[in-house]
């Protein structure tokens, strides 16, 4: 007759708001479910029971920080949770809860956050608007409204430490892109200034310097019926542009960037080329690494720079796409000193405890790995 039979509330904590499939066994008593976060649950909705194996995090790991010390590590996931870690015991030994401003009537979402390096805010990135928490309370502290050319999309980006932020987009109905950076720390707007026009279909990347000084900005150029990739380089203080280079070797498909230091940033290509870029001086540097592609693009992930600007990892896929890990190279002589192989999704996100000693990967599979940087044997 159409009438509900019963209505059950899920397991707690478990995405039921992002499913993407749906099925129940014979007997109508187990449903399972599949989530855009590519993990499947099973559940007994008579007994009310999870059959899955229970996970800290029910979804891909998003963001790692480590306190002070380095004696705890933080997590945040694509579920909206997050977690502290005892780093001697591998035991989480806090969950911290976050309350994001609404509207009354609004429902509550959990916001997926980044978190600043000594974990003291957490940013939730949204194109209308970004809050910024404490994580001690989990209180929203303010937020940083939007670009004012409206109808651009918008690129978000953060600096290595969590301390500023900055916004950037497209030229759009007659005015020119332009960049706005913010001080989380003092939530004040440090810099504004406009950037060359890009031919691009989204807004053009923006990646800041280590000392959150300076800024790369990367977009698709298109001249003369050549396409190139153009590295912008800028400088907070003045708003003023120091270099540009063009390189039209890679001039399709998605790249990622992570500037080493106030010169030098590193980039890799969707073709598998990874490379140096000298964006305060224009000058493309050398390729030190290929991943290999298969016909398919590599699965690669975010980059990250330890502390000195000595070591940079990347995250790498074994042969074939069925483990996942961290390749470790040495920034100076752009050499590889180890690759780290041990998860079983795509590496999400990385991060250098604050003496440089060890790498933290986080992964799709819910997974966070700690790599003990002092027994890396080179690679041969």
């Amino acid at each position: 007759d159409g009438k509900p039979l019963e209505i059950v509330s899920p397991p707690a904590g478990l995405p039921v708001g992002a499913i993407t499939g749906l099925t129940f066994t014979d007997n109508y008593r187990v449903i399972a479910w599949l989530t855009v976060h590519q993990f499947a649950f099973a559940w007994d909705a008579t007994a009310a029971q999870l059959l899955s194996p229970s996970m800290i995090h029910r979804a891909a790991v998003h963001s790692i920080a480590f306190s002070a010390a380095d004696k705890t590590m933080f997590t945040s996931g694509l579920d909206g949770k997050v977690f502290g870690w005892d780093m001697a015991t591998g035991e989480t030994n806090d969950s911290i809860t976050l309350s994001p401003g609404r509207l009354p009537g609004q429902p509550l979402i959990q916001p997926v956050v980044y978190l600043s390096a000594d974990c003291a805010r957490a940013i939730w990135l949204n194109v209308s608007e970004t809050e910024i928490f404490d994580v001690a309370s989990g209180q929203n502290l303010f937020v940083v409204p939007s670009l004012p050319n409206a109808g651009a999309a918008v690129q978000i980006g953060l600096s290595p430490d969590g301390t500023r932020l900055i916004t950037s987009n497209r030229q759009a109905e007659g005015r020119s892109g332009s960049c706005i950076v913010w001080d989380l720390t003092t939530r004040q707007r440090v810099a504004e200034f406009d950037v060359i026009p890009f031919n691009s279909a989204g807004p053009p990347a923006a990646v800041f310097s280590p000392d959150g000084s300076r800024v790369v900005i990367v977009g698709l150029r298109v001249q003369g019926g050549q396409k190139a990739i153009v590295f912008v380089g800028y400088d907070l203080k003045t708003g003023k542009k120091l270099a540009e280079v063009e390189d039209p070797t890679t001039a399709s498909g998605t790249l990622t960037v992570t500037a080493a230091d106030n010169e030098w940033a590193a980039a890799i290509f969707s073709s598998g080329r990874v490379t140096s870029v000298n964006y305060a001086k224009g000058e493309m540097g050398e390729d030190f690494d290929t991943f290999p592609t298969r016909a398919e693009p590599p699965m690669y992930g975010p980059m990250a720079f330890s502390p000195d600007g000595k070591r940079l990892a990347i995250c790498v896929a074994d042969e074939p796409y069925t483990t996942y890990g961290v390749r470790v190279y040495d920034w100076p002589q752009k050499k590889k000193l180890h690759t780290f192989l041990g998860h079983r999704g795509p590496v999400t996100t990385l991060r250098f405890t604050s003496d440089g000693a060890f790498l933290a990967s986080g992964s799709q599979d819910t997974s966070v790995l700690l790599w003990d940087l002092s027994k890396m044997a080179k690679d041969k």
